[in-house]
Parts: C-alpha cells; structure tokens; sequence
C-alpha cells in the first residue's frame, strides 16, 4: 500500500513542480551566459550546486541576492530555473538545494575513499533535513568566498528571496544569519507563499477541526476547503517532503516555532491523532465529545512564547516581506452564505501563514528586542511603527511579486536618482513624480546603483510602509548638493508618502535625515531628531547644519535652534535634536535662555567676576536682619 501513496503524491510534486518551474525559453533571463556554477561538498551527502550570475558585472561591495527557487532543482532541467525579473541584471546566487527529488526515490552518493580502499556508495534520499544542510553549506561558502576584499573594512549586504518550498528555507536562513555587525550578512529577506509552520497540516492542530458550536453539514465542508490549488498540493507533499511528523516540528522548517512551542504531540504519523482514545471509549459511541476529551490520558500541551533571538546574541530580527495571494473567490452562492454566518472559523492558505509569523516576528521585536534598548537609549521610546515597518504583510493579488519586491528591495538600499544641478539653481531633467516613474523614465539603477550605500540601521530613522499609517506621514524631499554650498538644491515634487523621515544627501560624503517629526502648535514650533551620516568627516558644526535644516524645511537660520550633537562610538554617525520655530519672536519666546545668547539672539546678562561674588556671600554672611539690604554693619555708640 505504501507505494501507492507514493505514486500519487510524486504525480502531485510533478504537477506543481510543472506548474511551477516550468517556463518558455523566452522567458529565461537573457544573461545566463554570465552563469557560473559551483559545487560545493556537503560531508558524505554529495555536494550542492550554486549558480552565480552576473558576478563579473559589479563590484565586490554590491549587495547579493541569494535565490532560492520555488521547488527541488537537482532535476536535470535545473538549467533552466528562472530568475525574478529583478535579479537578472544583478549579482545572484542560486542555490539548488535537493528536497523530494521525485524521479528516483533514492539517489546513490560516492563516499571519499582512501589509497587502496573500494569506494563505497551509499543511498542518499534528498528528504528533509538535507535541503537545510545544502542551504547553510551554500550560505557559509558565500559568505567565505564572496565576501569584499578591499577595502578590508568594504560590507556586503546580502538579501534572501524564496518562494514556496524555498521561502521556508529562506525565512529560516534569514531568522538565525542575521548578524548586524557582520561585514557579510544577512540584512533582509523577500518570501512569496511560503509554509512557516508545517505543523498546522497535522489533524490535531486548532485549525482543522471545526468550531464545537457551529453545526456543520457538507456545504460547510466544502466553505472550508482551501481555494489555492498551490497551498493544497503543498499540503498533498508533507508526506513526501519530510520523512516522519517530527520533522514537521523542526523550526527550520517551520519558523514560527523560533518564536513559540507549537502546543502538539508528535503523533505516530501524517494522518493520525497523537492521543489516541482507549479501547473502552471507542466501544461507547455514545458518549459526548466532551466526556471523551475529559477521559483522554494525555493532552496537548499549551502554546508558550520563546525568547527569539536570545538576549545575550548579537543575532537581531531582519527586515522581512512577506508576499501571498490571496485564495480564488467562492461562487456567488457560496459566498452569500458564509457571509451570513456569525463566526468564521479560520483557514489554513498562505495569508494564514504569513500573518502568523508576522505576528510572532513583531511581538519578539517589541517585547525582546526594543523593550531592552529602552533601557539605555533615549530615543527608542517613540518608535511604536518599528515592528511594523520591519516585518511587513502584503497581498499580492493582480499585482506581479516581483514590483513589489524591486520595490521593497529599492526602499532598502537607498535609491539615489543623479540629477545634474544646473549653475541657476535649476533641475537638468524635467520634474519627476515619484521614485519607480523616475528609475523607469530615466532608465535609473536598481537597488544595487553605483551610489555608495551607507548601512545605517538605526530603528528609530526607519521608514514606515504600512498603509494604514501613510496618511499621517509626510512626503519625503531629497536634496543632492555640496554639504558647503547652500545656494542650490533639489526638490521632487509628489514624492510617493512612503517614508516618513526627511532626508538631504550632498556629494555622496554627507547624509541628512530627519526623524520622529512633530508640530508643537502650543510652542509654535516643529521639533524633531536629525541623524547626520558623515563617514569622510570629522564632525559637522551647528552653523552648516542649522542652514542645511532651514533651507529643507523653508526657514531661516535664526528660526532653528539645533542642540544635544552627540557622535556615535567610531565616528561616521552623528545624533542632535532640532526645533524649527514659526518665527525669530517665538524663539525668543520659548527657546533656552542660553542657546538664544550662543546664536546672538539675546544679550548676555552682565554679572561682576567669580571672586567679587565670592566676597560679597562672604560679606553678607556677617549681617543680620535689616542691615543685609544695607550691605553693612552699624557703628557702635562710643
């Protein structure tokens, strides 16, 4: 009976995997001549294939994507997996990891064998844990190999995209190789319909049983059916994929138990309860649901939340992107009578799982990670949209995953659009209507352009995606210009209000970026926090910067009051608060007595040197009563 089951869940992976990877040749990136290919041993299981694309074309200092693809392509046709439309001009690589490789179920591998011994061949299934195995080992021969060499302190970002079988691999990959102060790291990862918590395909999971006080009845069985054909057939493949149901709880494979315990037994197998009812409860029928759950010997553990990552590690949560689609709509009949029903139990898709490990990856960074930096950092008590901004949820829909992707991806590395400022003050190359109408009119770099990227990672300068906060932010402004010269600026126009700092870059040596932006109508005044990225200067005096902020945001000098400068440890980053006033009378009305006399705006109080002061305490201290307004002592009658 087993290779029956078999059979047919080899015919279910072909048909995914065809649907899935197989594309007209017209369609394949049209630079695969620029393919390298690598093989890379993994201990006694064979070896991995890495493909590297586009590497001869850019730096060593470019950010690299890291491509899982969507199945298994150890097939002889992993010649022709197709990349993202945004990585086909770019430095790529993908790894071939082996995961249910469902032409021969067991693959023969060639051991090492010494002088004079027989080589010894054993077999090799490709099931679960190798497509981990064959990840980490690509993964590490990257970071080994491709990191920069010059300059030696040179980084090198590296992003993470999978989809399907491989955005559960890349979640995994991108949770635990995250580490900021690595020169070659992980810093964010793109998933597309993706299985973060295998586990919820196993019958005694919260989701596959039905609500207690609904009544069922075959039309509700069919309402709960899932509608996505893709998320079916992945769960058609749990059998297939892993080789028992304790690899299902494995949080590699599943990412949301990095976050929390999946609160189930490991049952026997796929199909079956882990509690199984003793045999004199299976011979009463009879007796209530209820009653048999209060007979059970065993239950399933409660759900506990877990410290991810740990408080000791230098491991932090990346900025993740979690695509999905969304289900095909139900006829209208269908859908009529699930509307009516007053509580609608959840279903397992692909919304399901991404929504849930985006909650998980939330809470951890609010209640693990910015909860211990309140304690020493001033500035993180204002950051409520962090979490939202890093892990962001995103429905795909009639869109392409791959616009939203380019356009996340582009967010992240700083696009900068070179304009040429002309000697009036004017902008060679028309107006410009947002960031994606100006990098396709002007055919501008992608997120891997020639400007040097500034890997600033400061929550509290983060830009707010979500959409239900865009309609409180402010357009951004760039402004490109010599940080010395203040005459000449840029200013697009109907900047799209997707990031809520303000930022200025002048000659690629001197970033500007204002956060935590607030109008103070009560002090007449906006005040907010401004981050200044100079990694070629010493510092920046209070002068340039109080100019710099005027002309951003439509102001004299005399209206900005620029304080608390602090550097960070090694230079290159400095931190200091600002106000801009409504007008020079309204500073001179709330701002600091000492900072008004710094900037000229107010007259130093006249005071006589510390030694006359000194003196006069002292006189005064041998007078009493009356004669201290008089500043001294009565003659005495003779």
């Amino acid at each position: 009976m087993r290779w029956v089951v078999n059979s047919i869940l080899r015919s279910s992976v072909r048909s995914l995997q065809f649907r899935l990877g197989t594309k007209p040749l017209n369609t394949i990136a049209s630079g695969f001549h620029n393919a390298e290919r690598v093989n890379i041993p993994v201990g006694s299981s064979g070896s991995v294939k890495l493909d590297l694309y586009n590497l001869p074309k850019v730096s060593s200092s470019e950010p690299l994507l890291v491509y899982l693809p969507p199945f298994s392509t150890e097939a002889p046709t992993s010649d022709l997996t197709e990349l993202p439309r945004f990585a086909q001009k770019h430095a790529t690589a993908v790894i071939h990891y082996r995961w249910t490789d469902p032409w021969p179920e067991e693959k023969a591998v060639e051991d090492e064998a010494s002088d004079g011994e027989e080589t010894v061949y054993r077999r090799f299934r490709s099931g679960w844990p190798a497509p981990i195995h064959d990840t980490l080992r690509a993964y590490t021969w990257i970071t080994e190999n491709l990191i920069p060499t010059t300059p030696r302190s040179a980084r090198r970002d590296i992003y993470v995209y999978g989809s399907y079988l491989g955005a559960s691999l890349a979640t995994s990959l991108a949770l635990t190789e995250a580490y900021p102060h690595e020169r070659m790291a992980v810093r964010g990862c793109v998933a597309y319909n993706g299985i973060y918590n295998w586990t919820m395909f196993l019958p005694d999971h919260p989701i596959n049983k039905p609500p207690k006080s609904i009544s069922r009845n075959f039309l509700e069985e069919i309402l709960t059916l899932p509608g996505d054909p893709d998320f079916h057939e992945l769960k058609q493949m749990a059998r297939e994929l892993f080789n028992k149901p304790d690899d299902l709880f494995d949080p590699f494979a599943s990412s949301c138990l990095f976050f929390q315990t999946p609160g189930l037994l490991v049952p026997p197998s796929f199909d079956e309860s882990a509690i199984q009812p003793p045999s004199f409860l299976v011979d009463m029928p009879w007796l209530p649901e209820e009653a048999v759950e209060q007979l059970m010997p065993l239950k399933h553990p409660r759900k506990s939340p877990l410290v991810f990552p740990a408080r000791k590690s230098t491991l932090k949560i990346p900025e993740m992107l979690l695509l999905h689609d969304t289900a095909p709509l139900l006829p209208p009949s269908l859908l009529r009578r699930r509307q009516r029903r007053k509580k609608h139990s959840p279903v397992n898709s692909f919304r399901t799982q991404a929504e849930q490990l985006a909650s998980l990856m939330r809470r951890s960074i609010n209640k693990v990670e910015l909860k211990e930096r309140m304690k020493w950092d001033q500035d993180m008590h204002d950051c409520d949209y962090e979490a939202d901004r890093r892990v962001q949820v995103h429905d795909v829909g009639n869109k392409s995953n791959d616009v939203i992707a380019t356009t996340w991806l582009d967010d992240r590395n700083g696009i900068s659009i070179d304009f040429k400022v002309a000697s009036d003050g004017g902008v060679n190359g028309g107006k410009v209507g947002s960031s994606a109408a100006a990098l396709s009119s002007l055919g501008g770099p992608s997120f891997w352009s020639a400007t040097p990227r500034l890997d600033v990672r400061c929550p509290g300068a983060a830009r707010c995606h979500s959409p239900r906060y865009n309609t409180h932010l402010r357009p951004s402004r760039k402004i490109k210009n010599e940080f010395t010269n203040c005459s000449q600026f840029l200013f697009p126009r109907h900047q799209p209000p997707r990031s809520p700092s303000t930022s200025a870059k002048m000659a690629d040596s001197v970033t500007l970026r204002t956060r935590k932006f607030q109008r103070n109508p009560l002090l007449a005044r906006k005040q907010m926090v401004a981050d200044i990225i100079h990694p070629d200067q010493a510092g920046i005096s209070k002068a340039n910067l109080q100019q710099k902020l005027a002309t951003l945001y439509k102001a004299t000098p005399e209206q900005v009051s620029v304080f608390g400068l602090r550097t960070a440890f090694g230079g290159g980053k400095t931190t200091a608060f600002a106000c801009i006033y409504d007008s020079v009378e309204a500073r001179k009305k709330f701002d600091a007595k000492h900072r008004l006399v710094r900037n000229g705006l107010a007259t130093k109080p006249e005071r006589a040197s510390r030694q006359q002061r000194k003196q006069r305490k002292n006189r005064m201290k041998t007078l009493r009563g009356t004669e201290k307004t008089k500043g001294k002592k009565a003659k005495k009658d003779s």
